[in-house]
């Protein structure tokens, strides 16, 4: 009978474990890697738009004008637009009275939602598309009891150097972030987690 070469022979089974071994730490490394990319893009994007926030902020204090940051879910993008008045008919003085009672919250003016805005040609401050899977989750502001899920929804700056509370939330599919902007300053705070709506009424 003819001897048989160990190379004759095939793979032996500490050879096959050692390959399938080194193949599950190499794809391992590779999905770390793609995951990271991806988390990349999501804390990039709360940044930006953490950014955007406040220098929206500073263009209301410095030019006395309301100025409004646009969260467009359906296009998936964001902007800050500079709010022109309605023209609106004239009133009588009883329905000028009424119509600031009705704007009126807590001491507090509503912005006007029904204004038009004009988009900020600003190279600091571009509209914004959500790269790869980023996606926002919902928007909620002071004004609205629940969280906007579709649609735009609009983060308001004052001239008087405050700013609409809200919380933005961005998601890539496996994690959530929310973006904070608070009253004061108009600074965007980004947060690795999924804050609860309740928690804007005790910030």
């Amino acid at each position: 009978m003819p001897s048989m070469n160990r190379s004759d022979a095939g793979l032996t089974l500490v050879e096959i474990l050692t390959v399938l071994m080194l193949s599950a730490i190499v794809l391992s490394v590779v999905a770390v890697s793609a995951g990271g990319m991806i988390g990349a893009k999501l804390t990039k994007t709360a940044n930006k738009l953490a950014a955007m926030a406040r220098y929206a902020y500073d263009l209301s204090s410095l030019h006395g004008v309301m100025h409004r940051l646009v969260i467009d879910m359906e296009a998936n993008e964001f902007y800050v637009e500079e709010m022109e008045a309605p023209k609106e008919c004239s009133l009588s003085l009883d329905e000028e009275e009424e119509k600031e009672k009705e704007k009126k919250i807590g001491g507090k003016d509503q912005p006007e939602t029904d204004a038009t805005g004009k988009l900020v040609e600003d190279t600091r401050i571009r509209r914004e598309k959500l790269p790869g899977r980023v996606r926002f989750a919902g928007v909620l502001t002071k004004r609205n009891k629940n969280p906007v899920e579709a649609g735009k929804e609009s983060i308001h700056f004052f001239p008087d150097g405050t700013a609409e509370k809200a919380f933005v939330w961005l998601t890539d599919g496996d994690d959530v972030f929310t973006v904070e902007i608070t009253a004061l300053r108009g600074t965007g705070f980004v947060y690795k987690e999924e804050l609860d709506a309740k928690e804007l009424e005790k910030k």
